[in-house]
């Protein structure tokens, strides 16, 4: 068993909840910020719960990867827009 943060962003307009998960809080910074240059989402800090521990099965570095990896295909299809 793993151990990951999951980060809970809120989207400024919509209220909609979007979670990173991550092994520091930089990293899904960053991953919000890339995200909310996309001007799909407008992402922030939840004020409540913004962190929580979790467990998993899958190694903390393949889950940040995949999600790497999910921005930077948003980010090529916005390009080819």
């Amino acid at each position: 068993m793993y151990v990951i943060n999951k980060y809970k962003y809120v989207d400024k307009k919509t209220r909609n909840k979007f979670e990173i998960f991550a092994r520091n809080e930089g990293f899904a910074d960053d991953l919000a910020k890339r995200i909310s240059s996309l001007s799909v989402f407008n992402l922030r800090r939840s004020r409540f719960g913004f962190m929580k521990r979790m467990a998993t099965d899958i190694p903390p570095y393949e889950i940040e990867l995949e999600q790497i990896k999910t921005v930077s295909t948003w980010e090529d299809n916005h390009q080819n827009k």
